[in-house]
């Protein structure tokens, strides 16, 4: 694995890096779901389980159990479905350290549910940066924001958000970014940008790895897309006033 230029920012605005993989949905999952926890109990100690959905009868529900298996630190976490297993990390250094853990999941999964083929592949880095707001004034900002949404819906979804949403296509690569510039639930402005690149498409196992390569890239290319050479010089000097 090559490290990319998030590595050469000495303060890490990922807030969280995920990872995906989805296949035909299958009844050995709940089957083999003890046998799974015991494998990687030392490792995820907690879990939880619940639904994916609400509001549908019971027996549709069966179909979107989840099972959560959470670090003991609760930095790291793993999501399983009938039809999905997801690994989450809310505490990034490296993308060879991230690649060790899930190539670790990887590896389990497969050997316990004998699952080799799947339909979607999916990688995401959510970034957020703090601005102090030199330049910034949160009340006028809250009164521009307030005079474009209704006040009905600011009551329903705060924080205060503004979001510029958009998709590109690499080949059979997919990538969807979203933009957000406002004010957090803490009172503080912030920036953030949330990538997700996949590939919807048959894939076998030993085909995985070259897949969360091409994403991780894709994902490292788009960050620098959005952002000037400024704003990357200002976040390392870890000095977002001017922004």
């Amino acid at each position: 694995m090559t490290e990319k230029k998030y590595e050469s920012l000495p303060n890490n605005y990922l807030k969280s890096v995920s990872f995906e993989i989805r296949f035909v949905p299958l009844l050995i999952i709940q089957d083999e779901i003890r046998k799974f926890q015991k494998e990687i109990r030392q490792e995820y100690p907690k879990l939880e389980k619940g639904f994916q959905i609400a509001g549908v009868s019971s027996k549709i529900q069966e179909e979107f159990i989840e099972w959560v298996f959470t670090s003991d630190d609760g930095n790291d976490v793993i999501r399983m479905g009938m039809a999905k297993i997801a690994f989450i990390s809310r505490v990034y250094s490296t993308f060879n350290d991230y690649w060790r853990k899930l190539e670790k999941i990887i590896k389990t999964f497969i050997d316990v549910f004998q699952i080799t083929e799947f339909t979607r592949i999916g990688f995401r880095h959510v970034n957020s940066v703090p601005l102090k707001g030199k330049k910034i004034n949160p009340e006028e900002f809250l009164k521009w924001f307030k005079s474009l949404i209704q006040e009905d819906a600011l009551k329903k979804f705060p924080p205060f958000t503004f979001s510029i949403d958009y998709r590109k296509e690499f080949d059979n690569y997919k990538t969807a970014t979203r933009n957000s510039f406002g004010l957090g639930s803490d009172g503080k402005l912030f920036y953030q940008i949330d990538i997700d690149s996949y590939i919807e498409a048959k894939t076998k196992e030993k085909e995985i790895k070259n897949h969360i390569n091409k994403l991780h890239e894709l994902n490292n290319d788009e960050f620098y897309r959005n952002v000037t050479d400024d704003f990357i010089k200002k976040l390392k000097q870890g000095d977002m006033e001017e922004i």
